[in-house]
C-alpha cells in the first residue's frame, strides 16, 4: 500500500477529498507532471491542493492508495483525533507554534473548533432520517410522536440541504421565531429541537450541539379562570345546538369525568362500560403513565355522551379538531354573551 503519512497528517485548514482522476501537465521548462487533486484548502475560498508524480504509474498508484485510505476512515475531514500518528501531530503543533507564535492549548483549541465530525458531510435531512429510525414509535405517546415530526420535518423544509455541522444557535432561533407559535407550543418544540441536536453530538453528525445556548421559552400561568355551572350548561347546549358534538364529547369528559382535553382525544367507545357506568383509560391514554386508569361516568356525562354516540361522533379525535371547534364554540358564546371573557 502507497504511504500516506505525509499526505494525511493532521491540518484543520485541509479537507480531504477523494481522487477523481489524474491529471497530465506541462510545466512551464517543458516537464511533464502527472497530478492527483487531494484535498480542498481553505483559505476564504476553497483551493485545491495537488500532488505531482514522474509517471502516470506513479500518480495512479498514489490515487487508489489515498482514496481506499479516505474509505477505511469513513469520513472526508482529518482533525486532531483522526488516524495521523502521535509523531505526526507533535510536527505540526510544533511547527504552528514556531512559525505562527500558537502556543499548544490554542493549537488544540483552534483545531478542536475547526474540526469536521466523522458524519460532518450528512445533511439535516439525512440526520433526521437516521434519527427516526432510532425511534421506536410504537412505543411512544402519539401527541408527542405528532409534535416531534412537525418540528423536525418543518425544519427540515427550510434547512433539509445544510450540513447539520454548519448549523448555528443563531439560525435555529430565527426559525422558531419566523413560525410565530405560542409560548406553551414553542417550548416542547424546542426540547425536541434539543434531543435531536444532543443525538446528532452523541452520534457525531456535529462537533458543536446549537442548542447548548438556545434559552427555553418561559411560560407565563395566566390565572385561573372558573365557568359557573350556568356557563358550563349554556356551552354544552350551545355545542348540541350548533352540532358540535365532537367538543362536546371532550368537554363533557372534562367537566364531570375528571380528563384532560388531551386524554379525552384517545378514547375509543370501547373504553366505556355503560353497564357499570365506568370510563377506563389503558396506560397508552394517560400522560401520568399509570397502567389503568378508570372513572366513574356521573348519571348526567352518560346523558351527554348517548347523545354524542346517537350522533355518530367517530374515535379517537384529533386534538387539532378539537381545539378549533372548541374555538368556535367560544365565539358563538360570546356572540351571544359580550360579557364573557375566557380564553
Amino acid at each position: 500500500m502507497y504511504v500516506l503519512a505525509q499526505n494525511l497528517e493532521v491540518n484543520p485548514m485541509k479537507i480531504w477529498k477523494p481522487a477523481k482522476s489524474v491529471n497530465k501537465r506541462t510545466t512551464a521548462a517543458g516537464t511533464v507532471r502527472y497530478c492527483v487533486a487531494y484535498a480542498w484548502k481553505k483559505l476564504g475560498s476553497k483551493t485545491r491542493q495537488w500532488k505531482s508524480f514522474d509517471t502516470q504509474e506513479e500518480a495512479e498508484k498514489y490515487r487508489v492508495a489515498h482514496n481506499a485510505k479516505l474509505e477505511a476512515r469513513t469520513h472526508s475531514a482529518c482533525s486532531a483525533f483522526d488516524e495521523a500518528t502521535s509523531h505526526e501531530i507533535a510536527l505540526w503543533k510544533h511547527r504552528l507554534a514556531v512559525d505562527k507564535g500558537i502556543t499548544i492549548p490554542q493549537a488544540l483549541k483552534y483545531s478542536y473548533d475547526n474540526m469536521a465530525p466523522s458524519k460532518g458531510s450528512a445533511t439535516l435531512k439525512k440526520a433526521v432520517i437516521d434519527y427516526y429510525k432510532t425511534r421506536d414509535f410504537s412505543k411512544l405517546v402519539k401527541d408527542y410522536v405528532y409534535r416531534l415530526k412537525q418540528c423536525l420535518d418543518l425544519l427540515v423544509e427550510q434547512y433539509g440541504s445544510t450540513q447539520v455541522n454548519e448549523l448555528k444557535m443563531e439560525e435555529l432561533k430565527d426559525w422558531l421565531d419566523s413560525q410565530s407559535w405560542a409560548p406553551s407550543t414553542r417550548k416542547p418544540h424546542e426540547s425536541s429541537l434539543r434531543m435531536f441536536f444532543t443525538w446528532c453530538f452523541n452520534e457525531e453528525y456535529t462537533t458543536q450541539n446549537p442548542t447548548n445556548r438556545l434559552q427555553l421559552t418561559k411560560i407565563i400561568k395566566d390565572d385561573v379562570r372558573i365557568m359557573s355551572p350556568f356557563v358550563v350548561g349554556d356551552l354544552l347546549n350551545l355545542a348540541a345546538e350548533k352540532g358540535y358534538w365532537r367538543i362536546l364529547f371532550s368537554r363533557v369528559i372534562t367537566f364531570f369525568i375528571g380528563f384532560r382535553r388531551s386524554e379525552t382525544a384517545k378514547f375509543s367507545w370501547g373504553d366505556f362500560r355503560w353497564h357499570t357506568n365506568d370510563l377506563v383509560s389503558l396506560m397508552s391514554h394517560n400522560k401520568g403513565r399509570t397502567s389503568r386508569r378508570v372513572n366513574k361516568i356521573p348519571p348526567n356525562a352518560r346523558q351527554w355522551l348517548l347523545l354524542c354516540k346517537a350522533n355518530k361522533v367517530e374515535l379517537p379525535l384529533k386534538i387539532t379538531t378539537l381545539t378549533t371547534e372548541w374555538n368556535r364554540l367560544l365565539a358563538a358564546y360570546k356572540k351571544q354573551n359580550p360579557g364573557f371573557d375566557y380564553k
